[in-house]
């Protein structure tokens, strides 16, 4: 497998793909999981589902095409964060009170070995470029470094109280917002040394969930009283969208519409092109996911007990499901249109499933005779062009904006897929393996 290059020319297109909308969303199934379950993750390599059962030490894996229980997994005490390992395909499930991550075969749905990382390791993040793992060990003030080959620390970085972690493909960097109770940061770490290259203050409390945007390249942290809009260095703050949020709130984008949404009671629309909230509407809950294809907001609520669904392109509530008694964590399918959320005191996850069509880019028009062959890849991408480019899946919808020099693709799932230049150019086919 090889790097690719793609050199984009002009060209003409010429079949068109129909688009549809339908608000075809209900509760599928209920599928029983430990005691507490506390996170759903969905595996886009296998398309299956891990939940992490925090008070019976297992996860449950569940199959993302026919909703069965595919095994329970035990693994250290305590199990709650998870993490994929999009080179390898692995699963890493923090362990924080046992002190320990587990390693879970993607394929074989088999525990690989449980790594000792003292100090309460709980946060993660991947990075797909140098297949490692980040972990923050809040105790010990610092971020342990995993080989995602051997699966042995490294390295340990010295951050005080680090929390949430997020690698961004573009820098190759990982940043960390750490809680320094008065003097709350933003570090920056080069994952080629290891090394805290920018300390940033940030102006108030929270910053337990990050969110990047690949179409403006920004990281976005909410914290107590807006969210912080964070360069990809992060060594500046581009903007403050000012909410109220009490630090708590989640975050989920829609690249084709270039927003963001941030959930906690009131769900806040953000134009991500001007950085100021076009739309705040109260549906109740504190997580969100979103359907990029569809457009639409999944929001879950454990204090009304269910989920509310929002037409992301008018920002209204279409549609409220009920269940359950204290359903809370969420994460989308978008292999199978579900959304996923953990119930932790009944000890379920219920499925919530969306049977409508997803909504076409508008224009998106494919020739087969203009396809210049057919390059097979693991990623990343490397664009050459100023102009920059769009990625397409196989059905013509756009999973992601390239720009030029590296993109990463590892966080997408393997198969077919297309790229042309940004509103003109011949078609590239790519093929993407792991």
């Amino acid at each position: 497998m090889r790097n690719t290059t793609i050199v984009l020319r002009s060209g003409m297109l010429a079949l068109c793909l129909a688009a549809g909308v339908g608000r075809a969303q209900y509760l599928e199934a209920q599928i029983p999981t430990g005691e507490s379950p506390q996170q759903v993750f969905w595996n886009p390599t296998s398309n299956k589902v891990y939940v992490s059962n925090e008070q019976d030490g297992t996860v449950t894996v569940i199959d993302g095409a026919t909703n069965q229980v595919r095994a329970t997994i035990a693994v250290a005490d305590y199990p709650l964060l998870i993490c994929h390992n999009s080179v390898l395909n692995k699963i890493y499930v923090s362990s924080w009170d046992s002190n320990r991550i587990n390693v879970i075969d993607g394929e074989a749905d088999t525990l690989i070995r449980k790594i000792a990382v003292s100090g309460c390791p709980m946060f993660m993040t991947f990075n797909a470029t140098l297949n490692k793992l980040y972990v923050a060990r809040i105790d010990n003030d610092n971020i342990a470094v995993i080989d995602g080959v051997t699966d042995e620390v490294i390295k340990s970085i010295s951050v005080r109280s680090p929390l949430h972690l997020l690698w961004v493909p573009s820098t190759n960097r990982v940043l960390c917002y750490t809680f320094g109770g008065v003097a709350d940061t933003v570090k920056a770490i080069d994952c080629m040394t290891d090394e805290v290259v920018t300390l940033l203050p940030v102006p108030t409390l929270g910053g337990l969930r990050w969110c990047f945007n690949l179409v403006n390249g920004l990281a976005y942290l909410p914290l107590r009283t807006d969210i912080c809009a964070i360069s990809a260095d992060g060594d500046s703050i581009v903007a403050q969208v000012p909410v109220d949020l009490g630090g708590l709130g989640s975050l989920g984008v829609i690249p084709r519409l270039n927003k963001l949404y941030c959930l906690y009671g009131n769900l806040y629309a953000i134009d991500c092109a001007t950085n100021t909230i076009s739309c705040s509407l109260y549906v109740g809950g504190e997580q969100v996911v979103c359907d990029s294809a569809r457009l639409k907001v999944y929001c879950g609520d454990s204090y009304q007990n269910g989920v509310h669904i929002v037409d992301a392109r008018a920002d209204t509530l279409i549609k409220t499901i009920t269940f359950g008694t204290s359903p809370d964590a969420i994460c989308w399918n978008a292999t199978n249109s579900r959304a996923y959320v953990a119930d932790y005191r009944d000890n379920v996850v219920y499925i919530v499933r969306d049977t409508s069509t997803a909504v076409a880019e508008p224009g998106m028009t494919v020739t087969v005779g203009r396809l210049q062959g057919a390059t097979m890849t693991r990623g990343p991408l490397f664009v050459s062009e100023h102009c920059g480019a769009d990625l397409y899946s196989a059905t013509g919808q756009r999973v992601a904006v390239l720009h030029e020099g590296r993109n990463s693709i590892n966080r997408l799932p393997p198969g077919t897929y297309f790229v042309r230049a940004a509103g003109r150019g011949e078609i590239y086919k790519v093929i993407l393996t792991r």
